[in-house]
C-alpha cells in the first residue's frame, strides 16, 4: 500500500487520526472499533505515517480540533458523527448521501422516489404507504423501514413532518453484499448477507454497474464509494441481481473480504478528494 501517494501533489495524509471510545460492545480494552483497529494494523505495517487516538465522540469546533492538530492534510477514520464533524470544523461541505444515482436506474428493478414524510402520511390508501422508507439526507434521523400509519404518526411526531425521505417498492432480498471501489476498481465483493442464493448473484451485472456509474458525470464526483446488490425476488416471479444503494465512503465500514490495506487506500482517496473541493 501506499498510502502518502494516493493522489499526486503533496503526500497524504499527513498522519491519521483514529476515533476512540469507551471500551465495551464491540470494542476490547484499547477503546478500537474492528474498523479503526484494521485501519491502525494496516498503516503500522506498510508506512511510517503517525497515528493520533482521538478519544471523543465529535469535534465541536476548529479550536477544538486544532488542539488535537488536525489539518486538512490528514486522514481521519471513525463514525459517521465523528467524521462529519471533522469535515465541517475543516470548514468542508459534508458530502450528500449518494444513496441512488439517476444512471442506475435501471439496475433498482423496483420502484425508487423521493418524498416526505407527511406526503406520504396523507396517501388517502393505506396500501400505498407500505413502503420501504429511509431518510434522504440525515441518515440517523432514523433507521430505515417498512411503513405503516402507526410508524408514520411516530416519526412525525419525533423527527419532522418534511423530513425528507426516500421512498422504494418492497422487495424480497436475499443473498446481499457489498462491492468497495476505488479509482474505478473493484477492490473487493464482500458477502454480508449469506443465503443459499448467494450463487445467484450476477457478478457481471455488478461490474457493469459500477463501470457505468463510474464513467457517469454522477460518478466523477466520487473517487471512492461502495455499492450494496442482492439477490431480487420481483413480483413477477423473476429473478434478478439488483442494487440495493449506494455508499458514500468516507465514513464507511469494512465487511470481512476487504483487505485492511485496501480499506485505508479506498478512505484516503476519498478523504484527499474532499480535501481538495
Amino acid at each position: 500500500m501506499q498510502t502518502a501517494s494516493v493522489m499526486s501533489g503533496a503526500p497524504f495524509p499527513r498522519q491519521c487520526v483514529v476515533q476512540v471510545f469507551a471500551a465495551g460492545g464491540d470494542k476490547r480494552h484499547d477503546g478500537l472499533s474492528e474498523d479503526c483497529r484494521a485501519v491502525i494494523e494496516a498503516i503500522k505495517a506498510t508506512t511510517s505515517i503517525p497515528i493520533v487516538l482521538v478519544d471523543v465522540p465529535e469535534f465541536k469546533n476548529s479550536l477544538h480540533m486544532a488542539a488535537y492538530d488536525v489539518t486538512k492534510e490528514d486522514l481521519v477514520v471513525g463514525n459517521m458523527p465523528f467524521c462529519k464533524s471533522a469535515l465541517r470544523c475543516l470548514g468542508l461541505r459534508v458530502p450528500l448521501p449518494v444513496d441512488y444515482p439517476s444512471c442506475l436506474t435501471s439496475y433498482l428493478h423496483r420502484r425508487v422516489w423521493r418524498s416526505t414524510l407527511a406526503q406520504l402520511h396523507a396517501l388517502p390508501d393505506s396500501r400505498d404507504k407500505s413502503v420501504f422508507i429511509k431518510p434522504a439526507a440525515d441518515g440517523k434521523a432514523f433507521s430505515g423501514l417498512i411503513a405503516s400509519e402507526d410508524w408514520l404518526n411516530f416519526l412525525i411526531q419525533e423527527v419532522s413532518p418534511s423530513c425528507e425521505i426516500w421512498c422504494s417498492d418492497c422487495v424480497e432480498m436475499t443473498s446481499e453484499c457489498r462491492v468497495y471501489v476505488c479509482d474505478g476498481k473493484i477492490l473487493a465483493l464482500c458477502m454480508y448477507k449469506a443465503t443459499a442464493d448467494d450463487a445467484l448473484l450476477d457478478r457481471r451485472i455488478i461490474e457493469e454497474a459500477v463501470a457505468t456509474l463510474c464513467a457517469s458525470p454522477e460518478g466523477i464526483h466520487w473517487s471512492a464509494f461502495a455499492a450494496d446488490f442482492a439477490v431480487m425476488h420481483l413480483p413477477s416471479g423473476e429473478v434478478v441481481t439488483g442494487l440495493v444503494e449506494v455508499n458514500e465512503a468516507f465514513a464507511l465500514g469494512r465487511y470481512d473480504g476487504l483487505a485492511p490495506t485496501d480499506y485505508v487506500k479506498l478512505l484516503a482517496t476519498r478523504w484527499k478528494q474532499l480535501m481538495a473541493l
